[in-house]
């Protein structure tokens, strides 16, 4: 993803999964996304730099931001308030709380579980563990 029109290897990040939906303003350029990505999920690795992809995403507009953190374990829900991204649910293994998006219709909750917490996505009466 990038938010220059040209030259736009000099400015980019590279989520684990971008989601455009139907009547989206980002364009889907061949080798890249250009503007406003719908839905982005990050999955926090070991020296990775998740975190410092907020202020990128907020700037280029990313409407909602799901990031996976394994160290200490937890779901983090962010969503873009206009003028920024912010967080909007913070969940943790096991505390019985949901987090529901705007952008995609889906509830997510961080199941604990052995040997590792489990993401649970929901929509309507279906749900999935993943």
């Amino acid at each position: 993803m990038t938010d220059r029109d040209d030259d736009w290897t000099q400015n980019y990040r590279v989520p684990d999964v971008a989601v455009m939906l139907n009547q989206t303003a980002c364009e889907a350029r061949g080798t890249h996304l250009f503007g406003p990505v719908d839905s982005v999920i990050e999955i926090v690795s070991p020296g990775d730099r998740t975190y410092d992809k907020l202020d990128f995403y907020s700037k280029i507009g990313v409407r909602e931001l799901l990031v996976l953190d394994r160290d200490p374990w937890a779901l983090k829900l962010y969503r873009h308030d206009g003028a920024a991204l912010t967080l909007a649910a913070d969940l943790a293994p096991g505390d019985g709380r949901t987090a529901a998006g705007e952008v995609l219709p889906l509830r997510f909750q961080l199941e604990q579980a052995e040997p590792a917490p489990v993401v649970v996505a929901a929509s309507g009466t279906k749900w999935w563990r993943i």
